[in-house]
């Protein structure tokens, strides 16, 4: 007689990245050290909303920028800096 256990594995919904491109990888590291920063009043980041920030940078642009940021003492404070001076 099988295991109740094993059973129950069978039924369990699998897990699917739907991260497909490197674009994207790329939008996740952003998203999981901004959102590290946000504070309770502030709802979390999404996706989209960096993706649309974003939007005219190649990858390779947002890899370099991604860098950028890690380099500097305060990821988040020089990634909302970097954007509010180009207005």
């Amino acid at each position: 007689m099988e295991l109740l256990k094993n059973r129950l594995e069978k039924y369990q919904p699998k897990q699917k990245s739907k991260i497909t491109s490197e674009r994207q990888l790329v939008i996740k590291e952003f998203l999981e050290k901004l959102n590290l920063d946000r504070k309770p009043p502030y709802k979390p980041l999404t996706p989209a909303r960096i993706g649309m920030m974003m939007r005219f940078m190649t990858t390779s642009q947002m890899k370099i920028f991604l860098a950028d940021c890690k380099y500097a003492n305060n990821f988040s404070k020089y990634y909302w800096w970097s954007f509010k001076k180009n207005k």
